[in-house]
């Protein structure tokens, strides 16, 4: 399991269940949904992830999502 991993779980429940994200609702998630414990860095580095995403989704700018997204996460392995 990846950090993206945890990103698109999470994402998708919070917005389901109109929930903040922020790197307690992250650490929260991992634990709880999948049973996995995730440093503070990690929850933070996903919650960039998805603000930058957003900011520039809003913006109506290009979205790449796999440049904001998945590659700045897939590579940090959760174990």
């Amino acid at each position: 399991m990846n950090a993206f991993n945890i990103y698109e779980g999470a994402i998708q429940n919070a917005e389901q269940n109109d929930l903040a994200v922020d790197a307690e609702y992250i650490k929260d998630y991992a634990s709880g949904a999948l049973d996995v414990e995730i440093t503070t860095e990690v929850a933070e580095k996903i919650v960039s992830c998805f603000v930058d995403y957003e900011a520039v989704r809003e913006n109506g700018n290009g979205v790449d999502y796999d440049y904001l997204v998945k590659f700045e996460l897939q590579d940090i392995e959760i174990v």
